[in-house]
């Protein structure tokens, strides 16, 4: 009969009082059943015979004292054998100076950006692991308190920590992260763009799964169009105030120009992704879209579905991104049509 020979646990997150232990997942597990002992000490100790997940935080333990965990899976017939004892895993002085867990704040389709609360007078070492490889130092002396690390795999498991460098103070290593991933492509909006390709304004490429986990702002406009020319310049300044906060937002254009020449001089002006002008779906696009009147902006959350479609009558605000980001729209600014009856132009030129 096949067994799936586990390895023991691995250290996770040191604390005062407290160990956080991690292990490789087993094929056919159910649960697992994880046990502690005191170093040297004679007898295991069951913290739980019911988890589900792969990781365990213990607390109530005593500072600076050692301690070995092993762990065991239940497939659908029975128990498998315990793991050897880990390596003794030390909890930290009582008064050890440790960072709380940084948080997500963003993840796209390549990318990952935590947070965390700042300490004053620190710079930072953030370092990265997975449950495959141990802890590796990203970057050091960050002056910022949030990173993004990109060229990641999609289905790892990513954990981060983060460890203040301050003159005269000694910090342990922090707490780690919950496990984090890289976020996944709504098939909706990839729906939206069958080509598979977007294209930046330097004549570059990138796919739509460049998309995955952002808030998308899709906009309809022409060059030719007075008030698209207007409001355009709103949104490149409210565009470039959510990059530079990290934020997850990304537009893209969706031309409603005459010619090619129109479409690249008013794709000069923009920060942010366009469908090909050559897309053949990009008519079929803004007929979906509703895009009769331009300037024309629809909002998706990163799940697929509508924020709203009256995305010009919205106000361009940090705040009210935080509000699409929870599928909801402003409640200062009641909806009203874009286009014509706003003041705009017929789509069709």
């Amino acid at each position: 009969i096949y067994r799936d020979l586990m390895e023991p646990p691995e250290l996770l997150t040191a604390e005062p009082t407290a160990l956080t232990v991690q292990w490789k997942a087993a094929k056919d597990a159910i649960k697992y059943e994880v046990q502690l002992k005191v170093d040297d000490g004679d007898e295991w100790k069951t913290l739980s015979s019911e988890l589900k997940g792969t990781m365990l935080r213990k607390k109530n333990l005593e500072p600076q004292t050692g301690y070995t965990f092993r762990v065991r899976y239940r497939d659908a017939l029975e128990w498998q054998e315990f793991t050897a004892p880990s390596p003794t895993f030390s909890t930290l002085s009582a008064d050890a100076k440790q960072m709380t867990p940084p948080e997500l704040q963003a993840a796209d389709g390549e990318s990952i950006t935590v947070k965390w609360e700042p300490v004053n007078g620190a710079v930072y070492e953030v370092s990265l692991r997975t449950e495959e490889d141990d802890w590796t130092p990203l970057k050091t002396h960050i002056q910022n308190s949030v990173v993004r690390k990109k060229n990641l795999a999609a289905g790892v498991n990513y954990f981060f920590r983060i460890r203040p460098l301050v003159d005269g103070e000694e910090w342990a290593n922090g707490r780690a992260s919950a496990p984090l991933q890289v976020a996944t492509l709504s098939p909706l909006i990839s729906r939206l763009f069958p080509g598979g390709t977007l294209h930046k304004n330097d004549g570059s490429s990138v796919s739509v799964k460049a998309l995955a986990g952002k808030i998308v702002a899709v906009y309809c406009s022409a060059h030719w169009c007075p008030p698209c020319r207007q409001y355009t310049p709103q949104l490149v300044q409210f565009y470039k105030q959510c990059t530079d906060a990290s934020l997850p937002l990304e537009v893209v254009f969706v031309s409603c120009d005459r010619d090619i020449g129109g479409f690249q001089q008013y794709f000069a002006t923009m920060p942010w992704l366009a469908m090909p002008f050559a897309d053949p779906n990009r008519d079929t696009l803004l007929q979906t879209l509703g895009a009769q009147g331009i300037p024309h902006l629809v909002i998706f959350h990163p799940s697929g579905n509508i924020v709203t479609s009256q995305g010009t009558s919205e106000p361009l605000t940090i705040d009210n991104f935080r509000n699409w980001t929870q599928g909801r729209t402003s409640r200062s600014s009641p909806a009203k049509p874009s286009g014509c009856a706003s003041g705009g132009c017929n789509s069709g030129g």
